[in-house]
């Protein structure tokens, strides 16, 4: 796979080989999430070029990143451009990457949003979804058995 470098307003990617690494770059914000930035994520996420079976997420400017930017917060209402955006999202999921690439993007990014309990009840899931899909039980296999993973 050929290797390759793109800058976006907010991202910096470069793929290298079967891995790509993805820069949050926002320094000035501490790469806290807006719009913007889930916008250019959700496009990497959405085509991850071919071949690549790995990626790094990072930060820049020493911090990973702030959660959500408060200056770009508004509110929406869960029946309306919630349930909108949602179903969007869930199209998206369906017709693009793996369940674990957009739960760790989406919904924790959105955590700051939610009452403590929900936050917490949305980490725990996060991690289990994350951590029990077929790719990650192949990666961590592959690592203790010291070999290249298998995906499917």
């Amino acid at each position: 796979m050929a290797n390759s470098r793109h800058e976006g307003a907010f991202t910096r990617i470069e793929v290298d080989g079967r891995i790509a690494t993805v820069a949050m770059d926002r320094p000035d914000k501490r790469n806290a999430m807006s719009d913007g930035l889930l916008a250019e994520l959700d496009g990497f996420f959405s085509d991850i070029p071919t071949g690549v079976r790995c990626i790094i997420l990072t930060g820049t400017d020493g911090h990973f990143c702030a959660g959500l930017d408060p200056s770009e917060h508004k509110a929406r209402d869960a029946e309306g451009e919630g349930l909108t955006l949602a179903r969007k999202l869930a199209a998206d999921v369906a017709d693009n990457a793996t369940l674990s690439n957009y739960v760790m993007i989406h919904a924790i990014a959105r955590i700051g949003d939610m009452a403590r309990s929900d936050g917490l009840f949305t980490e725990s899931l996060c991690a289990a979804l994350t951590q029990t899909s077929p790719d990650a039980t192949e990666g961590l296999a592959a690592l203790l058995e010291k070999r290249p993973p298998v995906f499917l």
